[in-house]
């Protein structure tokens, strides 16, 4: 985890040449290969016999603001679901999505363009309000607040689903997390548990909420060892959650 993604980062394909250099060097390429060839591993993820052919339609935030996902993550959801990816940056969205993720990121990098993406943020508030299943973990629930105010105090309107306004740039809080369903929702069953991490140095300053679907076990969440901000049929984490973990099959 770095402090910036690699599309922030002007110097990578200098550092990318340099390990490459340091591997080649170093490390026995072939005989990993060799090792690694010595026994077929396979992942069993979820099938969708059922659906297929009528997979309905998941979009995906991504661009340099959001760009934190597990590809497992995708790859489970893909087995249910025709993934279309959209930019909020770029003031993208995406037609009869029947549920929406946005994941983490860096949007404290990008609150100019994230405030002007009027396009996508009535988008995302109007599919909320019609009870379209919306997740979003870290970047995506600071998106989805009220308000983002960075380091000199200066304030940026968000999406507006959550009236929760964040400080950008606070204590860092990082570690893994263990959360349990306070209730029935499309992430998990109740009494269920879930797991993941939380990586941020942002600070909600104001949480004017009062459901959440989660209780932190491990971790801090949002507010009062509760994660999961929920409205409507939309779910908001400060955990990043790993779904091939969870206890059931996901809902979504």
């Amino acid at each position: 985890m770095g402090l910036v993604t690699i599309e922030d980062n002007k110097e990578v394909q200098d550092l990318i040449r340099y390990a490459s250099e340091l591997v080649e060097k170093y490390v026995d390429l072939d005989k990993i290969y060799e090792m690694a060839s010595d026994e077929d591993l396979e992942v069993d993820l979820p099938k969708d016999d059922e659906n297929k052919g009528l997979k309905r339609k998941m979009a995906i935030a991504y661009d340099p603001a959001f760009s934190f996902y597990y590809q497992e993550n995708l790859d489970i959801l893909r087995s249910r679901y025709e993934l279309e990816f959209f930019s909020p940056l770029n003031d993208e969205y995406v037609e009869d999505a029947e549920a929406i993720y946005i994941g983490g990121g860096y949007p404290e990098l990008h609150l100019n363009e994230l405030e002007r993406s009027i396009k996508t943020k009535s988008w995302l508030k109007n599919s909320s309000y019609s009870g379209v299943k919306i997740y979003a973990e870290y970047g995506g629930l600071m998106y989805l607040s009220k308000n983002l105010i960075d380091e000199n105090n200066k304030n940026y309107n968000m999406v507006g689903i959550f009236d929760i306004d964040i400080k950008t740039k606070d204590k860092l809080t990082i570690g893994y997390t263990e959360l349990e369903a306070i209730n029935e929702n499309f992430i998990a069953n109740k009494n269920s548990l879930v797991r993941g991490h939380e990586f941020h140095i942002s600070k909600p300053i104001s949480v004017n909420e009062k459901e959440f679907v989660f209780k932190v076990r491990i971790g801090k969440g949002i507010v009062d060892k509760l994660d999961g901000v929920k409205s409507n049929n939309t779910i908001a984490n400060y955990s990043h959650l790993h779904f091939s973990n969870f206890q059931q099959k996901i809902v979504f």
